[in-house]
């Protein structure tokens, strides 16, 4: 099912920050936010701006540079993330997390294209791979993500099936201003398929 047609989802990477955040618009024309952060927006800048407070909300009062020296801050800045997390542990390592943040945009969107065929919806239950891949010539690399995720079946009355569906998904990653994440397509797999 090709989906070059639909808007991308768009990616906000806050400096300092090792959280990724991801924006999709719905086929209302809402903004919604990833992670969810209230909404849905009816502006671009009103989900932007909810995520400047969720930051502002988050910022460690150890990042607070009043009365260090130059070193001093330039230590803690490569030490910590603006929420006081540890840059090299595992909890500051933010790509599988910004990965699902990511898919569980895109099903939505799959989701919501979907709605009237069917009354199931899928949950994202876990990311099993995904891959980057550059295509082009030096100078004009593409990228893209091969992603495999599964899911739970959720039916409009809010009842999980147990069955897991495996996934496939490819979306290419636009570099700009501001990175978009543009979903080239998106299947049901079954384990045996290539």
């Amino acid at each position: 099912m090709s989906r070059q047609s639909t808007p991308p989802v768009f990616a906000r990477n806050p400096s300092g920050w090792h959280i990724q955040f991801f924006i999709r618009i719905d086929v209302a024309g809402s903004f919604h936010t990833y992670p969810r952060l209230g909404g849905p927006f009816q502006s671009l800048q009103e989900a932007e701006n909810a995520i400047v407070s969720h930051l502002d909300d988050l910022r460690s009062p150890i990042m607070c540079t009043d009365g260090l020296s130059h070193a001093e801050i330039g230590v803690r800045h490569e030490l910590y993330w603006l929420d006081g997390t540890r840059k090299n542990s595992s909890k500051g390592n933010p790509d599988r997390r910004n990965i699902s943040l990511l898919v569980q945009a895109l099903l939505d969107k799959y989701n919501e294209d979907r709605k009237s065929y069917s009354d199931l919806a899928y949950e994202l239950d876990a990311v099993v791979i995904f891959r980057e891949f550059y295509m082009g010539e030096m100078g004009c690399l593409n990228m893209y993500y091969h992603l495999n995720f599964t899911t739970k079946t959720k039916r409009a009355d809010d009842f999980h099936g147990d069955i897991n569906n495996l996934f496939f998904a490819e979306v290419t990653q636009i570099e700009g201003e501001n990175e978009e994440y543009v979903l080239n397509c998106i299947r049901m797999v079954k384990p045996s398929d290539n």
